[in-house]
């Protein structure tokens, strides 16, 4: 198919900011219709996903780029003379719930490259989505908690001497926010989205080791982020 000049220009220029939340693959022009390939249809059977039901995903929709949970920002083919509004969706939920995360292509464009520009500087990041960004939008604000619970302090309180005893913290699942656990093993590990995301799919994965004093809030951190997890003691 012949895509729309607008679309070439924003494929080709493969914007990839460093968050798991946001576009990490992005199709070629050449072979922009098998980029579709699980979304619209299913390749090898060659059959169609695309429908008309609320949940589907319509047959005008293209997917433009995806994050590394495969997660779509697409548009609608059928909206050119608005400037290809972006809709993102989350990918293996059952159904198609389309939300809009800018107004246009161009406006899409410039919030990546502002991400981009300051996403290694978490204060600076969080300061532009507070600023720039409209945090009722699942996206953003999903987006936004994630960054700011990395912020946060741990804080010490008073224990007794039970809590002193040395032990391991262990993710036994990673539960439904699959996205939250892989993005806090990326910044606690320092990987790669790829890395981060293979080691999400180990079984026990072991975070971190110390007291129990410490580590409790850890413990409770990763269970808000849904994750089942608990602290092991050290063997005697």
């Amino acid at each position: 198919m012949e895509l729309h000049p607008e679309l070439k220009k924003f494929i080709e220029k493969k914007i990839e900011p460093d968050n798991l939340y946001l576009p990490q693959n992005y199709p070629e022009v050449k072979t922009f219709e098998k980029f579709q390939q699980g979304y619209k249809y299913i390749e090898g059977t060659g059959e169609i996903l695309t429908g008309t039901k609320p949940s589907d995903f319509k047959e005008s929709w293209y997917v433009i780029c995806s994050n590394d949970m495969n997660d779509p920002f697409f548009v609608d083919l059928s909206e050119q003379d608005q400037g290809f509004p972006v809709y993102f969706s989350w990918h293996g939920a059952g159904s198609w719930e389309l939300v809009k995360v800018a107004e246009d292509l161009k406006d899409f464009t410039a919030k990546l490259l502002s991400i981009k520009k300051v996403d290694q500087d978490k204060a600076e990041l969080l300061r532009l989505l507070e600023t720039k960004f409209d945090l009722t939008i699942e996206l953003w604000k999903d987006m936004y908690a994630s960054i700011e619970e990395e912020e946060e302090d741990d804080h010490v309180e008073d224990a007794d001497l039970s809590e002193w005893i040395s032990g391991k913290v262990v993710i036994r699942d990673i539960g439904q926010q699959k996205m939250k656990i892989v993005h806090y093993l990326k910044e606690h590990f320092k990987l790669t989205p790829q890395q981060a995301l293979a080691l999400s799919k180990q079984k026990d994965i072991e975070v971190d080791q110390g007291h129990l004093l410490y580590l409790k809030g850890l413990v409770n951190y990763l269970k808000e982020l849904g994750a089942t997890a608990e602290f092991v003691p050290d063997k005697k």
